[in-house]
């Protein structure tokens, strides 16, 4: 009997299979002569960061580490504070920081956890951890004079002495806690973004970002003093400031206040000064006003309920009267004998398409020059007009009409003026 060889046993004989016809050899048994290499990236080129510690980023009489070069640095565990000195300090433009979820501990008689030096720096990222217990800032970048352009999220700070975190110009904050630090929870320089943040019980106002800034998204609770601040064309959009020491939202000199929600703070719930709109919001159960609106502001389709004083009032500055236009204003006034849904004062104000009621009084103009259109009150405790002679309106009160169904029925208006207001 022949034994038979099989083609695996012929190739590992000869190094050579016979595939339809073409012959494929295999590589050498023996190992070329000389080191054997590895063919492995290096991990520089894997992950090109540097370790923040003593031998890459040695500190200085002021700072535990200190970054001089542009690059990505990363933590590699908690970093414990030292008195005199702040934990990580910049000293160069284009530096990122990945903190890695690590925590920053100060220490009694440290400076700030992450701060950039005195200079012009731009483009500084911190990102991801948490800095607590600093003797001044969280993260401060205020020192880079006119640096620009930080980005810092994901970023827990709290219980620092200062402020929780602190940005420089046309910078980014996002997806950020700042909460019982002894200062403002989050302050922006100008042309800042502020979106997604959580700020509560900061001895300072909650946020506050300078001129042509943004906020968005973001929560203000029980600060000591207002929860958002923007001024000179900012704009606050979707957020909700509630109990904080001093005004929930103040905006200053031709910005916006777009659908937010401003409750139980101990003076107005938003104060809108100088050309600022304020629109879709809703204020409820302030201490003060509902909405404070000065000098050209313009405040359209809000609610505004239960607050102490005036759900709106309304106040001409330097000849510019603002306009209050198709909002609800109910149950507020509760100090006796005072407040109202809708207070006017200085000429030039324009009260159109407002319903009032349950309030303390219902609309109130206390000057002349004021014009009042399609306006209706109801139910107002005390009056539902207290209006000064020398104002554009008329008012009709109207009867209420009994049931029916079909095509007709009700009670005629005793006017076709469109521009009438009603009692009814």
């Amino acid at each position: 009997m022949k034994r038979r060889i099989s083609p695996a046993m012929f190739w590992l004989s000869t190094g050579t299979l016979s595939l339809g016809g073409a012959a494929v050899f295999a590589g050498p048994i023996n190992p070329p002569v000389g080191p054997i290499a590895s063919t492995a990236k290096p991990l520089s080129d894997v992950e090109p960061r540097t370790a923040i510690n003593a031998v890459n980023t040695p500190g200085d009489t002021d700072s535990v580490y200190r970054i001089t070069q542009s690059g990505s640095y990363y933590l590699t565990g908690n970093l414990n504070g030292v008195s005199g000195k702040s934990g990580i300090k910049i000293s160069t433009s284009n530096v990122t920081i990945d903190l890695r979820g690590f925590t920053l501990l100060g220490a009694n008689g440290s400076l700030d956890g992450i701060r950039a030096d005195s200079g012009i720096y731009h483009k500084i990222t911190i990102r991801d951890g948490t800095i607590t217990g600093w003797g001044e800032d969280g993260i401060d970048l205020r020192q880079t004079s006119t640096g620009a352009a930080s980005l810092i999220e994901g970023i827990h700070s709290f219980q620092n002495v200062g402020n929780g975190i602190s940005g420089n110009y046309s910078g980014i904050i996002r997806r950020c806690t700042s909460s019982l630090n002894g200062g403002a929870g989050i302050l922006a320089q100008d042309g800042s973004v502020i979106e997604g943040c959580s700020v509560r019980q900061c001895t300072g106002e909650g946020i506050r970002a300078e001129r042509g800034s943004t906020v968005t998204d973001c929560v203000s609770q029980d600060n000591g003093s207002t929860g958002i601040h923007t001024r000179n064309g900012g704009s606050v959009s979707h957020c909700t400031a509630t109990g904080n020491a001093a005004a929930g939202i103040f905006v200053d000199i031709g910005g916006a206040v777009t659908a937010c929600q401003a409750s139980n703070n101990v003076d107005e719930g938003i104060f809108a000064r100088t050309g600022v709109v304020v629109s879709q919001c809703s204020c409820s159960s302030n201490s003060g006003y509902g909405i404070l609106a000065a000098g050209g502001a313009v405040v359209s389709g809000c609610i505004i309920t239960s607050n102490t004083a005036d759900g709106i009032y309304a106040s001409a500055f330097s000849g510019v009267g603002c306009t209050v236009l198709n909002n609800q204003c109910v149950s507020n006034g509760g100090i006796a004998n005072e407040g109202a849904g809708i207070n006017a004062q200085g000429a030039g104000n324009r009260v159109e398409g407002n319903n009032c009621t349950l309030n303390r009084r219902g609309i109130h103009i206390l000057s002349a020059g004021n014009t009042i259109v399609r306006n209706s009150c109801s139910a107002n405790a005390t009056s539902n007009w207290d209006v000064v002679a020398g104002n554009v309106i008329y008012v009709i009160s109207t009867t209420t009409s009994g049931a029916f169904t079909g095509n007709s029925g009700g009670v005629a208006t005793p006017s076709t003026d469109p521009n009438a207001n009603y009692t009814y």
